[in-house]
């Protein structure tokens, strides 16, 4: 659903987390002029209207309160999540902005995310260096995680929502892992598909206010082009993946594949509620795998976990990893 709302700005109302983006202002907006549709959506995905008590965890927004299981329960359900890696063959971990917060990298939807502060009208952190933003413990215990678990003939695979190229950084090889948002670090050609690690973000050198039409044949509104050239003599584009763009096909499928083969799913820091990336975990459980839900807020597919954790990424992997006795890289 699109119209021009918020100061004449393209706005865009989304049937899959009924969220509304503005194109004009780059971020999600609380829009009362859109609440009719709002509420007709509402209907027509949850059958009940938007105050209804029975809405219970299926629609979880933006600025929901977090909570945070006791120490006592943290330690014990890691101790479990621990066991269960121990019996899983193929392990997806599912990643989202919370993974990352503990390195100074704000997410989205908590209470003082990005997307909540700028729906209220709040300031946000105005830039990023992402340059000198180091992995956090989480990072380094995935990464940790997959090689001890490659020694044994088994795999882990990583299906990440962030663009902020920590995982890459902490040492995740290209092919062990699907970055659905793409990576600020990377730089790709449209035309041939090559890519190109970098370390500087790319995505300085990108958005053109005036979008050139080369990038308008693709996408709705941004201009992904860094004026670098690739190998074959196109322009090349930022990785990043805007609202309203496609997925990266290939990066898309292989989270597919893997979450179909996956006995495990662990969903590390997101609230599973932007499309189509949140469906990925559904995929595990529904050839038969199992789902562990670590997350401060709230998720859709909370009451299709094995196990459920409101709690800190970083304190969860940290227990995990001391019961089985895997030591975190520095």
């Amino acid at each position: 659903y699109q119209r021009r709302v918020h100061g004449g700005h393209l706005c865009v109302l989304s049937l899959t987390d009924l969220n509304t983006w503005c194109y004009g202002c780059d971020s999600y907006i609380i829009s009362p002029s859109l609440s009719s549709p709002y509420e007709a959506f509402h209907l027509a995905k949850f059958g009940t209207s938007p105050t209804d008590p029975m809405l219970g965890s299926s629609d979880p927004g933006l600025g929901e309160e977090e909570c945070e299981d006791p120490i006592d329960v943290v330690t014990r359900k890691s101790i479990e999540i621990a066991e269960l890696i121990k019996k899983s063959k193929h392990i997806v971990v599912f990643t989202g902005a919370g993974i990352s917060t503990s390195a100074n990298i704000p997410d989205f939807r908590g209470p003082t995310g990005v997307w909540t502060k700028r729906a209220k009208g709040d300031k946000t952190q105005s830039s990023l260096q992402l340059e000198t933003i180091q992995p956090t413990l989480c990072h380094k215990a995935i990464v940790s995680l997959l090689k001890h678990k490659e020694t044994k003939g088994n795999k882990v695979y990583v299906v990440s929502q962030n663009t902020d190229g920590l995982h890459r950084k902490s040492g995740i090889p290209s092919d062990n892992i699907s970055e659905l948002h793409g990576n600020a670090f990377i730089e790709v050609c449209w035309e041939c598909g090559r890519d190109y690690p970098r370390d500087y973000n790319t995505t300085t050198r990108s958005g053109r206010r005036t979008p050139c039409e080369d990038c308008l044949r693709r996408v709705p509104v941004n201009c992904h082009c860094t004026l670098n050239k690739c190998e074959c003599g196109h322009t090349l584009k930022d990785s990043i993946i805007a609202f309203g763009e496609n997925l990266p096909e290939k990066h898309l499928q292989s989270a597919v594949d893997n979450s179909k083969a996956a006995d495990l799913c662990i969903v590390l820091g997101s609230s599973l509620v932007v499309s189509p990336a949140n469906v990925l975990p559904r995929d595990t459980v529904s050839h038969g795998g199992k789902l562990v839900i670590v997350n401060l807020q709230r998720t859709p597919l909370d009451r299709l976990a094995n196990l459920r954790i409101f709690g800190r990424t970083d304190q969860v992997m940290q227990i995990v990893m001391q019961h089985l006795k895997i030591p975190i890289q520095e």
